[in-house]
């Protein structure tokens, strides 16, 4: 069966125009949700003004048209990410640590001989909590992580969601797009999430001030 596809807005680099052009398919009912939202954004007239700085500034990296690519992509699948509930920075680095104390408390019982435990594999389960364990202290470092920005925090009141959504979506402008485009990532989680106001440039920045 032929299909047609998506044609997006005069604007789009020809590179990024490809590649919207060989999967995103024309007839809607057609479409995934996640290509349904890959659309949305970049047919977004914020996103297509925003969008020209950006092009500008990666332009000279050889791989851009694939960081751009990525980070849409990336985008688009956080609507299946966003959790059901949000807790306050305080709640999270307690919970964390809490995490931390118990998976170090487990490492310490198999660790010591004891006839009581008889699994073969005490070593490797030993092994497994200390890289979870790290993890989590990973997780709590992260939310002052000065090279990609908080991961954590801010996260609660009413603009819960809008607010984990925005840092989402900054932390993958800086992993893919080297810097976070406060004007740019504010324009795509308002078109993510179909907003007209919020969240805005200066709250791009307050979530990813040091």
């Amino acid at each position: 069966m032929n299909h047609s596809y998506v044609r997006l807005p005069y604007g789009y680099p020809p590179a990024i125009q490809e590649w919207a052009s060989s999967f995103l398919l024309a007839d809607e009912s057609l479409q995934s949700a996640e290509q349904k939202r890959i659309l949305k954004i970049l047919t977004h007239q914020n996103v297509k003004k925003a969008a020209r700085e950006v092009f500008r500034r990666i332009a000279n990296s050889e791989d851009w048209p694939s960081n751009f690519t990525t980070f849409i992509g990336s985008v688009a699948e956080i609507p299946d990410r966003i959790p059901y509930r949000f807790y306050t920075p305080k709640e999270i680095a307690d919970k964390l640590s809490c995490i931390d104390h118990l998976a170090g408390s487990l490492i310490k019982v198999i660790s010591e001989p004891s006839g009581i435990l008889l699994a073969s594999n005490l070593d490797a389960l030993a092994d497994e909590l200390k890289i979870f364990r790290d993890s989590i202290r990973q997780q709590l470092e992260s939310s002052v992580d000065k090279e990609i920005g908080p991961t954590i925090g801010r996260e609660d009141g009413t603009r819960a969601s809008t607010n984990w959504c925005a840092r989402q979506i900054g932390t993958l402008s800086l992993v893919h797009l080297g810097q976070l485009f406060p004007v740019f990532t504010a324009a795509v989680t308002r078109s993510l999430l179909d907003l007209r106001d919020v969240p805005t440039e200066a709250t791009i920045r307050d979530l990813f001030k040091e």
